[in-house]
C-alpha cells in the first residue's frame, strides 16, 4: 500500500470524505514532501516559494487545496471532538492565503507541528481562531529569531570593519616608520604583536587579491 493510498484513506476519516478520492496527485505528492522536509530552520532562511508566488507557479486552487488538507489531517491527529468542517476549511484557506501572502506553505506545516510539540491544549474544539492563534504565535516567534540572527550578523560585519580599519591604520604607520619594535616585551605584548602580525598577514592576502592587472598582461595579445 502506497503512501499515496494511505493518505486517501486517512482524507476520507475527515471533512474532505466527500473530495478524498478525487484530490489531484500532485497536490497530495506536495503535501506528503513538504510534511516530510518543512522544519523551522528551512523556514526562517525563506528559501521556499511564497504563497503569492506557489499561486502565479501553480494555482489558486492547487494552494487552497494545500492548505485544506494540511488543516484537516491536523485536527483529526489532535483528535479533537469539534472541528471545521469541508466549507469552513475552504473560507478558512482564503483568509490564510489573503493574511499571508508573503509567507509559505511550509510555514503553515511548522506552526502546525510546532504547536504540538509546545504542548499546545485545544480543549476537545479547533476553530479558525485556533488556527490563526497557532499562526499568529508561530510568525511571532519566526521573526524573532529572524531579528535576532540579523543583529548577529551586522554585529560581525562591524567586528570584521573594525580589524580591516585597524590594520589597515597599523600598515600605514609600519610603512611610514612610526611603528617600531617594544623592548621588554612582556606576555601581554607578546600576545598583541602576534596579533597584530597576523592582521598584517591577512590584510597582505586581501590585498593581494585586490591588486590590479599588471600591465604585461594587457599586452598577451599584442
Amino acid at each position: 500500500m502506497n503512501k499515496l493510498h494511505i493518505l486517501r484513506q486517512s482524507l476520507a476519516t475527515t471533512p474532505l470524505t466527500q473530495i478524498s478520492h478525487s484530490l489531484p496527485i500532485q497536490v497530495l505528492d506536495s503535501y506528503l514532501e513538504v510534511q516530510k522536509s518543512a522544519n523551522f530552520e528551512l523556514a526562517i532562511e525563506n528559501r521556499c516559494k511564497t504563497l503569492a508566488k506557489s499561486i502565479q507557479r501553480t494555482s489558486h486552487k492547487e494552494v487552497q487545496l494545500l492548505i485544506i488538507i494540511s488543516i484537516a489531517t491536523f485536527q483529526q491527529m489532535i483528535g479533537v471532538k469539534n472541528k471545521i468542517d469541508l466549507i469552513g476549511l475552504s473560507s478558512l484557506s482564503d483568509l490564510i492565503i489573503d493574511k499571508y501572502p508573503h509567507e509559505t506553505y511550509q510555514d503553515i506545516i511548522v506552526a502546525l507541528k510546532n504547536s504540538i510539540t509546545d504542548g499546545k491544549n485545544f480543549y476537545n474544539s479547533f476553530s479558525p481562531q485556533s488556527v490563526f492563534e497557532i499562526l499568529n504565535n508561530y510568525f511571532e516567534q519566526k521573526y524573532h529569531v529572524i531579528e535576532i540572527t540579523q543583529k548577529k550578523e551586522e554585529q560581525t560585519e562591524e567586528e570584521k570593519a573594525k580589524e580591516i580599519a585597524a590594520v589597515i591604520e597599523s600598515y600605514k604607520k609600519m610603512a611610514a616608520g612610526e611603528w617600531k619594535p617594544i623592548q621588554n616585551i612582556t606576555d601581554k605584548k607578546e600576545q598583541e604583536i602576534k596579533k597584530f602580525k597576523e592582521a598584517q598577514i591577512r590584510y597582505a592576502v586581501e590585498m593581494a587579491s585586490l591588486a590590479p592587472i599588471q600591465e604585461n598582461e594587457y599586452n598577451d595579445n599584442d
